[in-house]
């Protein structure tokens, strides 16, 4: 009895093997980068702000408004601030010459420009850690002492307040265009705001 021998089809093994390399390749699917900031979750009726929109250009820091507050390096002195923003970058550091070059700015862009890296101000060590909290008692301090905008304020009532800040690299204090950032001034004006519903 003869015994046949199958032939292999090398060309068809051949396809098949390349098929499923390509299948699998084509089942290997890349994972999207994950954002280093969040989206702020918005109502329908969320404030969006900054110094550039007339109607809420008051909840910038940019505002010109004065308010007192005490000296961190010397509790029996007070300090009269120009804007909430002067006074974030003068307690940014603990400089001499670079406070008194952030006290005498004409306005709080020129505030920030001296208490900013590019004019050389030193930041004080502790600052990533204590801005907030320090941003917090300036927000208290221009909102207390100015009735008209404490008013204001409270009139915005429950309403999410974010700031829209896209040229803010890092998305910390605002958020950009599509929403994402940590929105901290917006958070923090919400707290004030509660602070003063209930006194």
């Amino acid at each position: 009895m003869a015994i046949t021998k199958k032939k292999v089809d090398r060309s068809k093994t051949e396809k098949k093997s390349s098929k499923s390399s390509k299948s699998s390749k084509s089942s290997k699917t890349v994972k999207p980068k994950k954002s280093s900031s969040s989206k702020v979750k918005e109502t329908s009726d969320a404030i969006r702000y900054n110094g550039k929109v007339a109607e809420w250009k008051w909840l910038s820091s940019f505002l010109s408004c004065c308010f007192e507050m005490k000296d961190d390096l010397d509790e029996t002195k007070m300090i009269m601030f120009g804007s909430a923003e002067q006074a974030f970058h003068y307690f940014k550091t603990h400089n001499k010459l670079h406070r008194e070059k952030i006290m005498g700015a004409a306005n709080a862009s020129n505030a920030r420009h001296w208490g900013s890296e590019k004019s050389g101000c030193p930041m004080r060590d502790d600052w990533a850690e204590v801005k907030r909290g320090i941003m917090k008692k300036i927000q208290l301090a221009k909102f207390k002492q100015n009735v008209t905008l404490a008013k204001k304020l409270i009139a915005t009532g429950s309403r999410d307040l974010v700031e829209f800040a896209p040229w803010d690299k890092e998305l910390y204090w605002g958020t950009d265009k599509e929403g994402k950032g940590d929105n901290h001034h917006g958070r923090i004006l919400m707290k004030v705001r509660r602070k003063l519903i209930k006194s």
